[in-house]
């Protein structure tokens, strides 16, 4: 017996558009069988829990004292063997140096007194595949002077930043919610939006209870029982909003968008037989 080891070249190697290859082995005139390489693109984005992002941005984010912040690179594609770098960039252009802090990993986490002044920083990361292709994204970080009062909502992906619906469960969906500087006595009113067809907004006032056919809002949580989940072809925007009850002038917010696909349930009948 006889073992070939066919490695593929860097990605760099071929047309930008070839992404099938077919492989095979001719040992003298005889052919062997034909195996299919599918090649889809590494590609990155950043998860910030932490930071409130500003006006909706996807990628533009602040927090004040008291604030930790964490990111995540989600990744899809060709990601076997990836390596990381992060960056820290200052306001000045300079690069900010955290002490102890990993920049080769698939997150950061730090709070705001590692930043050394207030201002837009840019937190760039790098990642590599096996292939040696190459994808770099940022974020920018404002670091607000301190003492400000600001609530920083997150709201939390599943399965890889898309939320799936399948028939044992229903839609659930979570948002982290942290108050920094907050006021005594402090309390937080939750809304929450979800536009399936025409936005359905759920305030105090539309809670309902667990055990009905609508939509429960509860808090820091959305649970929307499976009879009432649609499948849908477009991705589905649910933004959670938190007021301070104190001074509803000071709020945040945060958006996911989500996918919900229709899966089917299939009949199987089993000839009783023990395995």
């Amino acid at each position: 017996d006889t073992e070939i080891v066919f490695i593929l070249p860097p990605r760099d190697y071929f047309s930008p558009t070839d992404y099938t290859f077919e492989v095979d082995v001719l040992t003298g005139s005889t052919p062997s069988n034909t195996v299919t390489f599918s090649y889809t693109p590494v590609s990155v984005e950043i998860l910030v829990i932490g930071a409130a992002p500003i006006d909706g941005s996807e990628t533009e984010y602040e927090f004040t004292d008291g604030g930790t912040v964490t990111m995540t690179a989600i990744l899809t594609g060709n990601v076997e063997n990836i390596t990381y770098l992060w960056e820290i960039i200052g306001p000045d252009g300079q690069p900010v140096t955290i002490p102890g802090l990993d920049l080769t990993g698939q997150s950061i986490s730090f709070n705001y007194n590692d930043l050394p002044g207030d201002g837009r920083y840019v937190i760039r990361l790098t990642v590599t595949n096996e292939f040696g292709e190459q994808q770099t994204v940022e974020i920018g970080l404002t670091r607000l002077p301190p003492g400000q009062v600001q609530i920083i909502v997150n709201v939390v992906p599943i399965a890889a930043a898309r939320t799936r619906a399948f028939p044992v469960s229903g839609l659930e969906i979570n948002a982290l919610v942290q108050v920094l500087n907050p006021p005594d006595n402090a309390s937080i009113e939750y809304e929450w939006t979800y536009n399936n067809g025409e936005p359905i907004v759920f305030t105090p006032e539309s809670i309902s209870p667990d055990n009905t056919s609508t939509v429960a809002r509860l808090g820091r949580n959305l649970f929307i029982p499976q009879q009432d989940v649609f499948p849908s072809l477009d991705l589905i925007p649910v933004v959670c909003r938190a007021t301070l009850v104190q001074d509803r002038s000071i709020t945040g917010d945060d958006t996911e968008l989500i996918s919900i696909v229709e899966a089917q349930l299939v009949a199987q009948i089993n000839d009783g037989s023990e395995f």
